[in-house]
């Protein structure tokens, strides 16, 4: 992406034509060479985009010094994803081999800063309560290895369910009956959105990117801590009510904040004054 940044900002400075930066990602997080590619040239972007608050406050003072700089949100094609979610007519094959019992799912890649660890200790905690629970990790990378090391050990073998690249990652949403989002930093989750779609009662870590995405009636865990994931786990497990009443919450302001034709609008309107600005 820095390397990209960099030739886009140059070509469009030469032809003269308005350039539109964005930042996916919590900046002092990024790679450091690419952050050595980035920043110098940001000065060379008209418009610098975050798609979250946290990614906006996470930049430099001198980054894109002259742009504007404006937060538009991640979004997505709602009706997409829940329709795509819920065409398998035949149970999967993953979810068919998995006994019956309360579903936790886990979709993302595998690596230390989205928190599975956390999450496979909180279960241990939920196990003791709901002995049938069963918890669904996709994803794949070098730390799956040590994911199913730590599940060996708890001995969460039997419950833990890691089920590598599935085919549909939305029939997993639809199939859980709560979705965590461990993250210890992020920059603005789609799988988040895709997964508040559904109507799911999400468990969040407390990290500002997800409080923008779940807002202010939510309660959040810490970051890095199990015992508090495994207490909301435990929460919405044990009462429907509140955990449809999340789950509408959750589904409501994709619906209302994150559509594609309200992400569709923001880029129109500052396209727009791009253009204006050019004339």
């Amino acid at each position: 992406m820095g390397g990209a940044s960099l030739l886009g900002r140059c070509v469009g400075r030469l032809h003269k034509i308005a350039v539109v930066s964005t930042m996916h990602n919590i900046y002092t997080e990024r790679a450091p060479q690419a952050r050595i590619i980035d920043h110098p040239t940001s000065v060379l972007a008209d418009a610098i985009v975050s798609v979250s608050v946290a990614v906006q406050q996470s930049l430099p003072r001198t980054f894109g010094l002259g742009a504007s700089s404006t937060v538009i949100h991640n979004c997505i094609d709602m009706e997409r994803v829940i329709e795509q979610g819920r065409t398998t007519e035949e149970i999967p094959d993953w979810l068919s081999n998995i006994p019956e019992g309360p579903l936790v799912a886990c979709v993302s890649r595998m690596s230390e800063k989205k928190g599975q660890h956390h999450l496979i200790r909180a279960f241990r905690s939920i196990q003791k309560q709901f002995p049938n629970a069963q918890l669904v990790l996709t994803g794949w990378s070098d730390h799956k290895q040590r994911l199913i090391q730590l599940t060996d050990n708890l001995g969460l073998t039997e419950s833990v369910h890691f089920l590598g690249k599935v085919d549909n990652p939305y029939a997993v949403f639809d199939a859980a009956n709560v979705v965590v989002f461990p993250s210890k930093f992020e920059g603005f989750s789609i799988g988040m959105l895709e997964a508040m779609s559904f109507g799911k009662p999400i468990v969040a870590t407390g990290i500002s990117p997800f409080r923008e995405a779940l807002g202010t009636e939510y309660e959040y865990a810490t970051p890095e801590c199990p015992a508090e994931l495994a207490n909301l786990i435990k929460t919405y497990l044990t009462d429907r009510n509140i955990a449809q009443h999340r789950g509408q919450i959750a589904k409501d302001r994709v619906k209302t904040q994150f559509s594609g034709t309200v992400g569709a609008q923001a880029h129109r309107e500052l396209y727009a004054d791009l253009l204006n600005q050019s004339t």
